[in-house]
């Protein structure tokens, strides 16, 4: 019963602001400004806001084009979030969403907002390789790398042939998440639940569910190769279908990168932002660059302490050529389970 008041005085906060209003008294004024990749106005955009209460009969949309400075402006009421669906054809779509009841307690923070975005165009989608890899790190304190082409780890941990992306991973076990008598109850009552699923129960499982990990991830070039990761976050468009700029950039890139992440603190995952690499490079006795192959990944690199690596990428097989847009409807890997394939270019 206490848990159950507990619950609702809680829900109560969240709905109101510090004055007890349920909801504002006023209207938000919003004000939105689209340009192009160069910083040219979008005119003729269909740009539409939905000022959403928690109830739907409630809800308000607003449907406008942008005008000759691609801009558009509205004013309504909102309560719980405001989201912005964009389109205009030969560009890339936007979808803009800002969650109210989880950013303001204060409602005088919403009476205006302004949104500049930036809407891409759509210019020369092309065949690439395309894959959300996702997998266990095969081997530890060593170095072992990834072949984008083969979307493999290079053998003999798997089929590829050409190192795009070498990794060292380290892990350690710091503790665990239960203490004392705790951890001790939990052993039981795991070594219980294995016991009804038929299966053996290990020091080793035990510590892999139930031990504090602390991870770190170290992703390394060869020196004066000219290989290296940059990353992409000034440019980088969350809200829009494509997030990153069409092209890899030619300068930049650096040959040492480092995360740490552990499991039992909030995750350092960056949502909004994107990593350039450029990799398979040949030189002249110049040390100038002759070749190279080029490759995007689409989010910050997703990391579980215990040994695993998650992240989406695009790479481009063709030397010298940077662009990276690519086409959803022609990905060069032939054949992907549901869960690695790539909808976004």
């Amino acid at each position: 019963m206490k848990l159950n008041y507990l619950i609702i005085a809680v829900m109560s906060l969240a709905l109101c602001d510090c004055k007890g209003e349920l909801e504002p008294a006023f209207k938000t004024d919003v004000k939105v400004t689209i340009r192009d990749e160069n910083g040219q106005p979008v005119e003729g955009a269909e740009v539409k806001l939905l000022f959403s209460h928690f109830d739907e009969k409630k809800d308000i949309e607003c449907i406008q084009n942008t005008d000759e400075e691609g801009r558009v402006r509205a004013s309504e009421k909102v309560v719980s979030s405001l989201l912005l669906n964009a389109g205009k054809t030969g560009f890339y779509p936007l979808r803009y969403e800002r969650v109210l009841i989880r950013m303001d307690v204060d409602w005088q923070k919403i009476k205006n907002i302004e949104l500049p975005l930036v809407m891409r165009r759509i210019k020369q989608p092309v065949p690439l390789y395309a894959k959300k890899f996702a997998a266990a790190v095969p081997v530890f304190d060593k170095p072992v790398g990834i072949d984008f082409q083969a979307g493999d780890w290079v053998k003999p941990f798997g089929r590829g042939e050409v190192i795009d992306m070498k990794i060292i991973f380290k892990k350690k076990l710091v503790g665990y998440l239960a203490e004392g008598d705790h951890l001790e109850e939990m052993k039981e009552f795991t070594k219980k639940a294995t016991a009804v699923r038929k299966e053996v129960w290990t020091e080793e499982s035990f510590e892999y569910d139930m031990g504090k990990w602390n991870g770190t991830l170290n992703i390394i070039f060869p020196a004066d190769s000219k290989e290296g990761m940059m990353l992409v976050d000034q440019d980088y468009c969350h809200y829009s279908r494509l997030t990153m700029p069409h092209h890899a950039c030619q300068s930049g890139y650096t040959n040492a990168w480092k995360w740490e992440e552990d499991n039992y603190s909030p995750p350092s995952f960056k949502a909004n932002i994107g990593y350039f690499l450029r990799t398979r490079v040949k030189l002249d006795k110049q040390k100038n660059i002759v070749s190279a192959n080029y490759t995007k990944l689409t989010s910050d690199i997703q990391i579980d302490p215990r040994g695993k690596l998650e992240f989406t990428y695009v790479f481009n097989p063709t030397p010298n050529d940077q662009n990276l847009e690519f086409d959803t409807n022609r990905n060069l890997f032939d054949e992907l389970n549901w869960d690695e394939r790539v909808v976004s270019p």
